[in-house]
């Protein structure tokens, strides 16, 4: 696959099968979309080609909100794309200038670098200045740029219609189980890590603190975990309380300060707990990796 970011193609490509839209989470409802239009360019000899967001705009366009934050960061967004094997991933710079473009505007923009034949897009595609264009907008700019347009119903899975949203509030309830099943694959987050009060090596269990730059956090509590340092990974406890997010590596010993640690999360151990003394700590996060080990093994190195 080839990555398209900061550098724009000098040459326009002609003959695309693409969709456009955020796919944060790279979802199953996601996942159906662009394996469509990996098929359809395969059986019309065409190139593949998703456009996509360096940056959720949602972020941009309602900066005194409370981001709810984001699954999927662009470079793992981008890998995962690129695991489904399409050819072409644009990933647009999410910026105020690209966000005030009108619906016709945006698909101007577009033109110019790719020469769309089949646009395939989810019914809730929106578009163009405060995402204010839909569905029936695009129809009739299709015609004018001569492309045809097929719409995708969202996905039902068990039950529930698949989306981002949803799939941010099974991560914020806790849900690890059917976060994976929405997902298609375990939950991971990126976060690096930065100086701590060093409370859990005085205890004899030393912790990461990370920053989790924007991700969507699960609930508070402790959880089991593979947690991937400089390619090596380890399994993991997790706490997530309102002040912190610190990780514990299960057998390992070093400096990792600054270093960008990669979370995946197996399940939830337990809910947050106040300890009334530091011994009393100690005792449960030992029980904590006790109850981790015996259900999970160590990733072979």
């Amino acid at each position: 696959m080839r990555l398209i970011y900061k550098k724009l193609p000098s040459n326009r490509l002609k003959g695309c099968i693409a969709t456009i839209g955020v796919f944060d989470g790279v979802h199953r409802g996601h996942q159906y979309i662009l394996r469509k239009i990996k098929n359809e360019a395969e059986k019309k000899g065409k190139p593949s080609l998703v456009i996509s967001f360096d940056t959720p705009p949602e972020k941009i366009l309602h900066p005194k909100k409370d981001f709810d934050g984001y699954i999927t960061d662009y470079k793992q967004k981008s890998f995962l794309i690129e695991s489904l094997g399409l050819d072409y991933l644009w990933i647009l710079k999410t910026g105020p200038e690209l966000l005030r473009l009108s619906a016709q505007g945006f698909l101007s923009y577009i033109n110019k670098y790719f020469k769309i034949d089949e646009l395939i897009v989810g019914d809730d595609f929106r578009f163009g200045v405060n995402a204010k264009a839909g569905v029936k907008q695009l129809r009739k700019i299709a015609d004018s740029y001569g492309f045809g347009l097929d719409i995708v119903r969202k996905k039902i899975f068990e039950g529930r219609v698949v989306s981002s949203s949803l799939v941010k509030e099974l991560i914020g309830l806790a849900k690890v189980n059917k976060v994976k099943k929405f997902l298609g694959r375990n939950y991971t987050l990126k976060g690096k890590v930065k100086k701590g009060k060093g409370v859990g090596r005085k205890l004899g269990f030393p912790t990461a603190n990370l920053d989790t730059f924007d991700y969507t956090l699960p609930a508070q509590g402790v959880y089991a975990a593979y947690s991937k340092v400089d390619k090596r990974e380890f399994l993991s406890a997790v706490n997530i309380n309102s002040k912190d997010f610190e990780v514990h590596l299960i057998n390992f010993s070093g400096n990792i300060l600054d270093k960008v640690i990669e979370v995946t999360f197996l399940r939830k151990i337990r809910d947050e707990i106040e300890f009334q003394s530091k011994g009393k700590l100690a005792k449960s996060i030992k029980k904590d990796i006790e109850t981790i080990t015996s259900k999970y093994s160590t990733p072979t190195v």
